[in-house]
């Protein structure tokens, strides 16, 4: 009989380690960051590598509205529903920002508008070296 229960162990331990995959973030503690800085009067901008504790080597910022398509063609990544469980393509209270490494995606946050909006003219990232993002404040 333990033999028999070994052995259930260890199917169970094997199909466990399958299902649990390496899997992309969403990083709230960032988030709550950001929300942070935002509700700070005159921000004007946003370093994004003062508030990540990951490696990162590529940052894209997505506005509301942008459709999975875009995300996709943007970070060359087929498999990009996967790996993000965001709704930005039909909703506009958040703008996302996916992180990258290595031409993979590791993170991503929802950061809300309340506070203001991150702006970007053309979204080729940002990366550590360059990692002001440009803030409009909402007034209160």
């Amino acid at each position: 009989m333990p033999k028999i229960k070994r052995l259930i162990f260890m199917v169970m331990l094997l199909l466990l380690t399958a299902c649990v995959g390496e899997e992309t973030i969403r990083n709230q503690t960032f988030e709550k960051a950001i929300n942070s800085e935002l509700k700070k009067a005159g921000t004007t901008e946003i370093r994004l590598k003062e508030h990540t504790d990951f490696p990162w080597d590529k940052a894209f910022v997505f506005t509301p509205y942008t459709s999975n398509e875009q995300i996709q063609e943007q970070l060359a990544d087929n498999d990009i529903d996967s790996k993000l469980e965001s709704s930005i393509e039909y909703l506009d209270g958040f703008n996302l920002i996916v992180f990258t490494n290595d031409g993979e995606v590791v993170q991503y946050a929802e950061v809300s508008r309340k506070y203001g909006d991150l702006k970007v003219k053309e979204n080729n990232g940002f990366t550590p070296e360059h990692d002001e993002v440009p803030v409009q404040l909402h007034n209160s």
